[in-house]
């Protein structure tokens, strides 16, 4: 790895992770082979010559500034007051960047990604050799089904990522529209169909907002009555590889990109994935790198998953 200019993390932990069962820890605080997995991440960055690192907090702020701090003393954290989404922890994070004068490199990795170091000099080399403005790691869809999609353009190059959320609004849309009568649909059918799509119901409620509510109503619900997707045709979108949330971009493309990030989506968040398509829109080199396996890069969402991770997980 070759680097031309200089290269700093920005690791996103705002998150409470809330499926992780714990009323004080923090999602990127819970330990795996003992060290905490933000403890683990900056470890990493730093053995790969990247020496400062700025940390998006949130909910928890104390023990994630502690758990850094005790790894490294190039740690610069910035808070995230409000859970706006990735874009917006990301935007905050390369905005305090910025007013330091700063115009290298960035690397931008959600929190709970547990790296191995093959992975990421690869996509650190990829980004280099490429002169891209941004590279991304990718996998096959089997291995990450919960992740979001990439779309390629008829030469093979990145165009857009639909997150999950959204292909499933997508695709529920699409299928209640072919029902015989879509202005007067079964709350049943409604819910069932729903909850298969997004996969938990507290996504599902926040895709649809007040249509999940006249579900729980148990009055029937009309296909009018909800919000316009973003994607107009989820099967024909030539998605066929899963975004693994890893990125290595160059700063002042990025800057512009975070900056026109908006909420139109069915989460109401920003996404950092809508980079993507900014960038393409502007005519930037992108560039998906794909895993030479699915172990190189994994994510927990529960003690089990992490678990998982663990019992398979060899140290480099």
């Amino acid at each position: 790895m070759a680097k031309s200019t200089p290269l700093v993390s920005v690791i996103l932990a705002a998150g409470r992770g809330t499926r992780m069962r714990s009323a004080v820890r923090p999602k990127v605080c819970h330990p795996l082979r003992g060290r905490a997995v933000i403890a683990r991440a900056i470890s990493l960055y730093s053995k790969m010559e990247i020496e400062s690192h700025i940390i998006v907090v949130g909910e928890g702020a104390e023990h994630v500034m502690r758990e850094a701090a005790s790894i490294s003393d190039c740690v610069l954290c910035c808070l995230q007051p409000d859970p706006l989404g990735t874009g917006n922890a990301a935007r905050i994070a390369v905005r305090a960047l910025a007013a330091t004068g700063y115009s290298g490199d960035v690397l931008i990795v959600a929190g709970d990604k547990i790296l191995t170091a093959a992975a990421l000099e690869k996509l650190l080399d990829r980004f280099y050799s490429s002169r891209a403005d941004l590279a991304f790691l990718v996998a096959g869809e089997e291995d990450f089904p919960s992740a979001g999609r990439v779309c390629y353009d008829q030469q093979g190059v990145p165009c857009a990522i639909f997150e999950k959320a959204d292909l499933a609004l997508a695709q529920l849309v699409r299928q209640l529209g072919a029902e015989a009568d879509p202005d007067r649909l079964a709350p049943e059918l409604v819910r069932a169909l729903a909850l298969r799509l997004f996969g938990r119901e507290s996504a599902a409620r926040k895709g649809l907002g007040r249509v999940w509510d006249q579900i729980e109503s148990g009055r029937a619900v009309s296909l009018s009555l909800f919000p316009q997707p973003r994607i107009a045709h989820p099967e024909a979108t030539g998605l066929r590889s899963a975004n693994l949330s890893v990125y290595a971009g160059r700063m002042a493309p990025l800057i512009r990109a975070l900056e026109g990030l908006t909420r139109d989506n069915a989460q109401n968040e920003e996404y950092l994935t809508d980079i993507v398509a900014s960038l393409a829109r502007d005519g930037a080199r992108l560039t998906a790198v794909p895993v030479d396996s699915p172990r190189q890069v994994q994510a927990f969402n529960t003690p089990e998953e992490l678990a998982q991770i663990e019992a398979q997980w060899e140290d480099e």
